[in-house]
Protein backbone atom coordinates (compact mmCIF):
# COMPACT_ATOMS: atom_id res chain seq x y z
CA UNK A 1 0.00 0.00 0.00
CA UNK A 2 3.21 2.60 1.06
CA UNK A 3 3.84 1.39 -2.96
CA UNK A 4 0.67 2.53 -4.30
CA UNK A 5 0.10 6.27 -2.68
CA UNK A 6 2.28 7.95 -4.55
CA UNK A 7 1.67 6.48 -8.01
CA UNK A 8 -2.02 7.65 -7.25
CA UNK A 9 -0.42 10.98 -5.98
CA UNK A 10 1.69 11.07 -9.71
CA UNK A 11 -1.28 10.64 -11.64
CA UNK A 12 -3.49 12.76 -10.23
CA UNK A 13 -0.69 15.95 -9.94
CA UNK A 14 -0.12 14.89 -13.97
CA UNK A 15 -3.61 15.40 -14.30
CA UNK A 16 -4.42 18.39 -12.56
CA UNK A 17 -1.74 20.45 -14.93
CA UNK A 18 -3.27 19.46 -18.01
CA UNK A 19 -6.37 21.40 -16.91
CA UNK A 20 -6.52 24.98 -18.79
CA UNK A 21 -5.90 27.51 -15.68
CA UNK A 22 -8.13 30.72 -15.38
CA UNK A 23 -7.09 34.17 -15.82
CA UNK A 24 -6.20 36.00 -12.88
CA UNK A 25 -8.96 39.09 -12.77
CA UNK A 26 -7.77 42.38 -10.66
CA UNK A 27 -10.31 45.35 -10.77
CA UNK A 28 -8.53 48.55 -9.52
CA UNK A 29 -10.81 51.37 -7.79
CA UNK A 30 -10.82 54.96 -9.83
CA UNK A 31 -8.26 56.46 -7.59
CA UNK A 32 -4.92 55.29 -8.19
CA UNK A 33 -3.19 53.39 -4.81
CA UNK A 34 0.33 55.08 -5.54
CA UNK A 35 -1.10 58.51 -6.46
CA UNK A 36 -0.03 60.39 -9.87
CA UNK A 37 3.14 60.94 -11.02
CA UNK A 38 4.66 63.74 -13.51
CA UNK A 39 6.82 62.74 -15.96
CA UNK A 40 8.64 65.87 -16.93
CA UNK A 41 10.80 65.39 -20.02
CA UNK A 42 14.10 66.56 -20.98
CA UNK A 43 15.76 67.03 -24.48
CA UNK A 44 19.05 64.83 -24.72
CA UNK A 45 18.75 65.35 -28.58
CA UNK A 46 17.14 66.28 -31.63
CA UNK A 47 17.32 65.31 -35.68
CA UNK A 48 15.60 66.41 -38.52
CA UNK A 49 14.89 70.49 -39.09
CA UNK A 50 15.77 73.03 -41.28
CA UNK A 51 19.37 72.97 -39.58
CA UNK A 52 19.93 69.65 -40.00
CA UNK A 53 21.06 67.49 -43.16
CA UNK A 54 18.69 64.64 -41.86
CA UNK A 55 15.74 64.32 -44.14
CA UNK A 56 12.43 63.00 -42.64
CA UNK A 57 9.50 61.98 -44.85
CA UNK A 58 6.56 60.62 -42.31
CA UNK A 59 7.83 59.45 -39.09
CA UNK A 60 5.28 57.29 -37.67
CA UNK A 61 7.31 54.36 -35.36
CA UNK A 62 9.78 54.69 -33.27
CA UNK A 63 11.77 51.18 -31.49
CA UNK A 64 15.11 50.58 -29.72
CA UNK A 65 17.62 48.21 -31.05
CA UNK A 66 19.33 46.13 -27.79
CA UNK A 67 22.20 48.64 -28.30
CA UNK A 68 20.32 51.24 -27.12
CA UNK A 69 19.81 52.94 -30.92
CA UNK A 70 16.86 54.33 -31.99
CA UNK A 71 14.92 53.75 -35.00
CA UNK A 72 13.05 56.01 -36.74
CA UNK A 73 10.64 54.27 -39.59
CA UNK A 74 9.52 56.58 -42.43
CA UNK A 75 6.88 55.34 -44.07
CA UNK A 76 6.71 58.17 -46.43
CA UNK A 77 9.87 56.95 -47.75
CA UNK A 78 10.28 53.20 -47.03
CA UNK A 79 13.32 53.56 -44.91
CA UNK A 80 14.88 53.23 -41.30
CA UNK A 81 17.25 55.51 -39.72
CA UNK A 82 19.17 54.80 -37.08
CA UNK A 83 20.40 57.17 -34.46
CA UNK A 84 22.83 56.34 -31.50
CA UNK A 85 22.03 56.93 -28.19
CA UNK A 86 23.96 59.93 -27.86
CA UNK A 87 22.25 61.47 -31.14
CA UNK A 88 24.39 60.75 -33.75
CA UNK A 89 22.93 59.51 -37.08
CA UNK A 90 24.56 56.57 -38.13
CA UNK A 91 22.50 55.80 -41.48
CA UNK A 92 19.87 54.84 -43.38
CA UNK A 93 18.62 51.18 -44.36
CA UNK A 94 15.88 50.11 -46.75
CA UNK A 95 14.48 51.22 -49.48
CA UNK A 96 11.42 51.24 -51.55
CA UNK A 97 10.96 48.72 -54.10
CA UNK A 98 9.34 44.86 -54.69
CA UNK A 99 12.94 43.42 -54.27
CA UNK A 100 14.49 41.46 -51.61
CA UNK A 101 15.29 43.99 -48.50
CA UNK A 102 12.87 46.42 -50.30
CA UNK A 103 9.39 47.38 -49.10
CA UNK A 104 6.24 49.64 -49.75
CA UNK A 105 4.24 52.06 -47.30
CA UNK A 106 5.62 50.14 -44.53
CA UNK A 107 3.00 50.08 -41.46
CA UNK A 108 4.97 48.99 -38.84
CA UNK A 109 8.21 47.44 -37.53
CA UNK A 110 10.10 45.56 -34.80
CA UNK A 111 13.08 43.92 -33.42
CA UNK A 112 13.61 40.70 -33.14
CA UNK A 113 16.27 39.20 -30.09
CA UNK A 114 18.78 38.83 -32.77
CA UNK A 115 18.46 42.35 -34.07
CA UNK A 116 16.86 42.01 -37.24
CA UNK A 117 14.85 44.77 -37.80
CA UNK A 118 11.66 43.76 -39.51
CA UNK A 119 9.40 45.89 -41.63
CA UNK A 120 5.20 45.50 -42.29
CA UNK A 121 3.81 45.98 -45.70
CA UNK A 122 0.56 46.76 -45.70
CA UNK A 123 -0.58 45.19 -49.03
CA UNK A 124 0.26 43.13 -50.18
CA UNK A 125 0.99 41.48 -46.68
CA UNK A 126 4.35 40.97 -46.14
CA UNK A 127 7.35 40.87 -43.38
CA UNK A 128 10.53 42.16 -45.07
CA UNK A 129 13.62 41.63 -43.05
CA UNK A 130 16.99 43.47 -42.62
CA UNK A 131 20.14 42.47 -40.89
CA UNK A 132 21.65 46.09 -39.11
CA UNK A 133 23.50 46.68 -41.87
CA UNK A 134 20.91 47.12 -44.41
CA UNK A 135 21.38 43.56 -46.07
CA UNK A 136 18.42 41.54 -47.09
CA UNK A 137 17.57 39.15 -44.11
CA UNK A 138 14.71 37.08 -46.10
CA UNK A 139 10.72 38.19 -46.15
CA UNK A 140 7.52 36.15 -44.36
CA UNK A 141 3.99 36.44 -45.88
CA UNK A 142 0.95 36.01 -43.46
CA UNK A 143 -0.34 32.80 -43.72
CA UNK A 144 -3.24 31.50 -41.64
CA UNK A 145 -2.74 27.97 -42.13
CA UNK A 146 -5.82 26.44 -42.70
CA UNK A 147 -5.50 26.76 -46.91
CA UNK A 148 -8.00 29.44 -47.44
CA UNK A 149 -7.48 30.69 -50.78
CA UNK A 150 -10.76 33.06 -51.31
CA UNK A 151 -9.41 35.80 -48.88
CA UNK A 152 -5.74 38.00 -48.31
CA UNK A 153 -4.68 40.10 -45.67
CA UNK A 154 -3.37 43.56 -44.75
CA UNK A 155 -1.07 43.91 -42.41
CA UNK A 156 -1.44 47.24 -39.54
CA UNK A 157 0.68 45.67 -36.57
CA UNK A 158 3.63 43.30 -35.95
CA UNK A 159 5.40 42.79 -32.38
CA UNK A 160 8.84 40.00 -31.85
CA UNK A 161 7.72 37.29 -30.37
CA UNK A 162 10.11 34.21 -28.79
CA UNK A 163 8.58 31.99 -31.17
CA UNK A 164 8.10 33.68 -34.54
CA UNK A 165 5.90 36.92 -34.31
CA UNK A 166 2.40 38.36 -33.98
CA UNK A 167 1.07 39.98 -35.96
CA UNK A 168 -2.23 42.12 -36.47
CA UNK A 169 -4.15 42.60 -39.30
CA UNK A 170 -7.37 42.41 -41.64
CA UNK A 171 -8.42 39.78 -43.57
CA UNK A 172 -11.02 40.20 -46.59
CA UNK A 173 -13.42 38.34 -48.81
CA UNK A 174 -15.70 39.19 -51.12
CA UNK A 175 -18.93 37.60 -52.14
CA UNK A 176 -21.40 38.09 -54.33
CA UNK A 177 -23.50 41.84 -54.60
CA UNK A 178 -21.81 44.93 -53.20
CA UNK A 179 -20.65 43.70 -49.75
CA UNK A 180 -17.00 42.98 -48.21
CA UNK A 181 -15.98 41.26 -45.08
CA UNK A 182 -13.55 41.96 -43.17
CA UNK A 183 -12.15 40.10 -40.20
CA UNK A 184 -9.69 42.46 -38.11
CA UNK A 185 -7.13 39.54 -36.40
CA UNK A 186 -4.50 39.12 -34.02
CA UNK A 187 -2.44 36.46 -34.31
CA UNK A 188 0.56 34.40 -32.99
CA UNK A 189 2.51 33.54 -35.92
CA UNK A 190 5.71 31.08 -35.84
CA UNK A 191 8.99 32.06 -37.72
CA UNK A 192 7.44 31.44 -40.92
CA UNK A 193 4.18 34.32 -40.76
CA UNK A 194 1.74 30.68 -40.15
CA UNK A 195 -0.63 31.56 -37.88
CA UNK A 196 -0.43 29.35 -34.47
CA UNK A 197 -3.24 31.11 -32.08
CA UNK A 198 -5.94 33.55 -32.51
CA UNK A 199 -6.21 35.96 -29.52
CA UNK A 200 -8.31 38.88 -31.21
CA UNK A 201 -10.73 38.79 -33.82
CA UNK A 202 -13.92 41.25 -35.01
CA UNK A 203 -16.10 41.05 -37.85
CA UNK A 204 -16.81 44.22 -39.89
CA UNK A 205 -19.36 44.08 -43.02
CA UNK A 206 -18.37 46.81 -45.87
CA UNK A 207 -21.85 47.53 -48.14
CA UNK A 208 -20.55 49.81 -50.69
CA UNK A 209 -24.38 50.39 -51.34
CA UNK A 210 -24.65 51.43 -48.92
CA UNK A 211 -21.43 52.88 -47.70
CA UNK A 212 -20.98 54.07 -43.77
CA UNK A 213 -18.09 54.31 -41.98
CA UNK A 214 -18.11 53.74 -38.38
CA UNK A 215 -15.91 54.53 -35.54
CA UNK A 216 -17.05 51.64 -33.30
CA UNK A 217 -17.32 49.20 -36.36
CA UNK A 218 -13.93 50.03 -37.38
CA UNK A 219 -12.10 49.82 -33.60
CA UNK A 220 -9.60 47.43 -33.26
CA UNK A 221 -6.15 47.28 -30.84
CA UNK A 222 -4.23 48.95 -33.83
CA UNK A 223 -2.67 51.12 -31.07
CA UNK A 224 -3.60 49.02 -27.97
CA UNK A 225 -1.26 46.44 -28.55
CA UNK A 226 2.39 46.18 -26.66
CA UNK A 227 4.51 42.93 -26.21
CA UNK A 228 5.88 42.05 -22.47
CA UNK A 229 9.53 41.50 -21.30
CA UNK A 230 8.60 37.13 -21.17
CA UNK A 231 6.74 37.45 -24.63
CA UNK A 232 3.21 37.96 -23.44
CA UNK A 233 0.94 40.04 -25.85
CA UNK A 234 -0.89 43.06 -24.02
CA UNK A 235 -3.88 44.75 -25.24
CA UNK A 236 -6.50 47.07 -24.35
CA UNK A 237 -9.45 44.97 -26.25
CA UNK A 238 -12.71 47.21 -25.81
CA UNK A 239 -12.41 51.14 -26.70
CA UNK A 240 -14.74 51.67 -24.61
CA UNK A 241 -13.17 50.22 -21.38
CA UNK A 242 -9.94 50.69 -19.33
CA UNK A 243 -9.13 47.06 -19.49
CA UNK A 244 -5.83 44.93 -20.62
CA UNK A 245 -5.53 41.48 -21.26
CA UNK A 246 -2.29 39.69 -20.80
CA UNK A 247 -1.72 36.83 -23.24
CA UNK A 248 1.16 34.11 -22.68
CA UNK A 249 3.53 33.18 -25.34
CA UNK A 250 1.32 30.32 -25.38
CA UNK A 251 -1.72 31.94 -26.43
CA UNK A 252 -3.54 31.58 -23.15
CA UNK A 253 -5.15 34.60 -21.81
CA UNK A 254 -3.45 34.52 -18.29
CA UNK A 255 -4.31 38.05 -16.96
CA UNK A 256 -7.09 41.00 -17.20
CA UNK A 257 -6.94 43.54 -15.12
CA UNK A 258 -9.20 46.73 -15.32
CA UNK A 259 -9.88 50.03 -13.13
CA UNK A 260 -13.49 52.83 -13.37
CA UNK A 261 -12.54 55.20 -15.73
CA UNK A 262 -15.17 57.81 -17.49
CA UNK A 263 -13.23 59.56 -20.64
CA UNK A 264 -15.78 61.81 -20.96
CA UNK A 265 -17.12 63.48 -23.78
CA UNK A 266 -15.35 64.38 -26.47
CA UNK A 267 -14.78 68.45 -27.32
CA UNK A 268 -15.51 69.97 -30.40
CA UNK A 269 -11.90 69.52 -31.60
CA UNK A 270 -11.53 65.74 -30.61
CA UNK A 271 -14.48 65.22 -32.96
CA UNK A 272 -13.44 66.54 -36.03
CA UNK A 273 -9.95 65.18 -35.73
CA UNK A 274 -11.90 61.79 -35.35
CA UNK A 275 -13.87 62.26 -38.35
CA UNK A 276 -10.90 63.35 -40.26
CA UNK A 277 -8.99 60.25 -39.44
CA UNK A 278 -12.20 58.17 -40.43
CA UNK A 279 -12.38 60.45 -44.04
CA UNK A 280 -8.74 59.72 -44.90
CA UNK A 281 -9.49 55.79 -44.20
CA UNK A 282 -12.42 56.11 -46.32
CA UNK A 283 -10.02 58.01 -49.09
CA UNK A 284 -8.86 54.50 -49.22
CA UNK A 285 -12.35 52.84 -50.63
CA UNK A 286 -12.63 52.28 -54.27
CA UNK A 287 -16.10 54.25 -53.25
CA UNK A 288 -16.44 56.94 -50.63
CA UNK A 289 -18.40 56.46 -47.81
CA UNK A 290 -21.86 58.36 -47.81
CA UNK A 291 -21.57 58.89 -44.05
CA UNK A 292 -18.81 59.21 -41.31
CA UNK A 293 -20.20 57.82 -38.00
CA UNK A 294 -18.57 59.17 -34.68
CA UNK A 295 -18.31 57.78 -30.83
CA UNK A 296 -19.08 60.53 -28.37
CA UNK A 297 -16.44 59.72 -26.12
CA UNK A 298 -13.09 59.57 -26.40
CA UNK A 299 -11.23 55.72 -26.41
CA UNK A 300 -10.45 54.83 -22.43
CA UNK A 301 -7.17 53.41 -24.10
CA UNK A 302 -5.32 55.55 -26.73
CA UNK A 303 -2.13 53.41 -27.08
CA UNK A 304 0.02 51.09 -24.74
Amino acid sequence: MSRFVPVCLILLLGAGAALAVPPTNVTNGAEPADGVITLRLQEVWRAGGDDDEVFFGNIGIVKTDAAGNTLLLDSQLAEVHIISPQGEHLGVIGQEGDGPGEVRRPSDMFVTADGTICLLQGFPGRVVRLHPDGTPAGETKYDRGDGSQSQFAVLVRGLAAPRGMVLAGIRMSFGGGSQSRQTYFLAQCDADGVQQHVLLEKENTIDYANFVLDELGMDFIWQRLAAGPAGEVVVAPDRQNMRIEVHAADGNLVRTFSREYDPGTRTDDQRQLAHQIIAAVGATYPVPPREIRTEDAQAAVNGL
